[in-house]
């Protein structure tokens, strides 16, 4: 006794999972696109407070990248100083030009008390570093509920796709 088996349309069947997978990832990279906005945007408020020239704030940017079966979100700044402001200093001396121009920004001082408010200032960061003022942080854990949902959303999306 022969029992012989064909199967037929394993190129379609190939060619729909390939076609699906394309179209998952290219849906997928939309939503995290909106994701790191939305992770950008949280990220822009939260240094509002801290705001002194707005250099940090307009450094914040995001772009999603895609390799393979991966896409990922990266959000943040280019700007030296913005580590300082997540995660704070270690005791040091600060730039004294830098924070002098900080002190008539911040706390606008008579021009004859500007340096020794400054050398007050830097006295204090060189005994204590600088306090911690997390902005990006907190935007990445207010969108970490996002990510199921923008998951389910793109399955949906291309399942229910007419082909």
């Amino acid at each position: 006794m022969k029992i012989e088996v064909i199967v037929t349309g394993q190129d379609k069947l190939y060619n729909a999972l390939k076609n699906f997978n394309t179209k998952f990832m290219k849906r997928l990279q939309e939503e995290m696109k909106m994701l790191g906005a939305k992770i950008e945007g949280q990220a822009k408020i939260n240094t509002t407070p801290n705001v002194n020239t707005g250099r940090l704030r307009s450094s914040i940017t995001h772009r999603v990248k895609q390799k393979k079966d991966e896409v990922q979100v990266e959000v943040g700044s280019n700007v030296k100083y913005a580590s300082y402001l997540e995660y704070g200093t270690k005791p040091h001396f600060p730039p004294v030009y830098s924070l002098s121009k900080w002190v008539e920004r911040k706390i606008r001082p008579k021009k004859s008390d500007v340096m020794r408010i400054t050398y007050l200032i830097a006295k204090k960061i060189a005994m204590s570093g600088t306090k911690a003022y997390p902005y990006l942080r907190p935007a990445i854990r207010s969108a970490y509920d996002n990510i199921d949902s923008i998951l389910k959303k793109s399955l949906e999306i291309v399942l229910t796709e007419k082909q």
